[in-house]
């Protein structure tokens, strides 16, 4: 796995704890200022977007690795593997 891989997931991890206080916090009724609210809700979307499309941009390129010549068969399988 790549640093970048655990980088996302530890965000990830760190965005669903936050998405899922929001959430209590809206089903509890204790909104408080409910600009900050949405600006918290718009900053939680924008960092699972941002993840989302690091992903996929990785993804395309992994996959485009596993068929460069100059890379062994065991380093195809590991990138095949990473994407």
């Amino acid at each position: 796995m790549t640093v970048l891989t655990r980088e996302q997931e530890d965000f990830i991890e760190t965005l669903t704890k936050d998405v899922w206080q929001l959430e209590q916090r809206l089903t509890g009724g204790n909104v408080g200022d409910p600009e900050q609210y949405l600006d918290e809700l718009f900053r939680a979307r924008h960092g699972l977007l941002a993840v989302r499309t690091m992903g996929a941009q990785s993804g395309a390129i992994y996959h485009s690795m596993t068929t460069l010549t100059g890379i062994s068969t065991e380093g195809r399988q590991l990138v095949a593997d990473t994407a």
